[in-house]
């Protein structure tokens, strides 16, 4: 007997993907990720965000996605 609520099931959230600013061609776009949050030591920071082309253009890996 299996138990079935030990078995990794895929969730589906019915969310559309992110949609934002990528700042790798200076537009909005769909499937927008996180690559790299840049601190500063006065004043706020910023984050850069790529789209899916962006980041297949430029070999970009996003934020969580890293070891």
């Amino acid at each position: 007997m299996t138990d079935s609520a030990s078995e990794a099931q895929p969730v589906e959230t019915g969310r559309s993907p992110a949609i934002g600013y990528c700042t790798h061609h200076h537009g909005y776009a769909g499937d927008v990720r996180l690559i790299d949050v840049v601190e500063q030591g006065s004043g706020p920071g910023y984050a850069l965000r790529a789209c899916g082309p962006c980041r297949a253009a430029y070999n970009l890996v996003p934020l969580g996605d890293r070891p």
